[in-house]
């Protein structure tokens, strides 16, 4: 059997398991376990042997008009707005030898922030809020991640399973969190096709993420210039 046909028996099984996914819930109240943008283009390009420790920046700003009621822990609010700055650091080993012909990274996942909430109405229980405010600076939870990629010229091939250990702050009482609130599964993959002389990128991802007894999936494609 050839590295290509083990590849894609591999990527076969994946959506499979995709296909069998149960109907999503959001994150309770917490920071949410994907952020736009985590994972780039160039996602699927092999990594180069030895250690690595990317280093991301990541900020969400956005809200909830007042008609649109939302679940934060143990509280239900309108009118929310909240605001996440945060600064994410991934220490990454590739080890020389390949696996099934492709590139393994091993990665561990985690970063330093602030959220700030704001509700119009909160309810908890038989307590009405108005106008409440809270805020909170820490850590988040930790992701690890193992990844396997391939290289055939300007198309690049990737898998990965990653995870949520729910170590960072957190409190079902609060509005801002950091951390998830519970641990969560990720089984996904990416094809992006590199064209070296214009430094471009098409990515096609696929994603399979489980929460507890809940799971989701999406599809999309974008594109880079440099």
């Amino acid at each position: 059997m050839t590295h290509k046909t083990r590849r894609t028996s591999f990527l076969a099984t994946l959506f499979l398991a995709g296909g069998l996914a149960l109907p999503a819930s959001a994150d309770e109240g917490g920071v949410a376990f994907w952020f736009s943008g985590q994972y780039g283009s160039f996602a699927a390009v092999p990594a180069t042997p030895g250690w690595s420790v990317p280093i991301q920046g990541y900020r969400y700003g956005g809200g909830a008009s007042g008609s649109k009621q939302l679940k934060r822990g143990n509280t239900a609010t309108a009118n929310l707005n909240s605001t996440v700055p945060l600064l994410m650091a991934q220490p990454t080993y590739a080890p020389e030898t390949k696996l099934w012909g492709g590139q393994l990274a091993i990665g561990l996942g985690f970063g330093w922030g602030n959220n700030t909430t704001d509700a119009g109405l909160a309810v908890t229980g038989i307590t009405t809020e108005l106008d409440r405010s809270d805020s909170v600076t820490g850590f988040t939870d930790l992701y690890p991640i193992v990844s396997l990629a391939w290289n055939e010229g300007n198309n690049n091939w990737m898998t990965y399973i990653t995870g949520d250990i729910p170590t960072g702050d957190y409190d079902s009482s609060r509005l801002a969190n950091i951390g998830i609130g519970h641990g969560a599964v990720d089984v996904g993959g990416g094809i992006p096709i590199l064209t070296q002389q214009r430094a471009s990128s098409f990515p096609l991802s696929w994603a399979s993420p489980t929460t507890l007894k809940t799971a989701t999936r999406g599809i999309g494609t974008g594109s880079t210039h440099t």
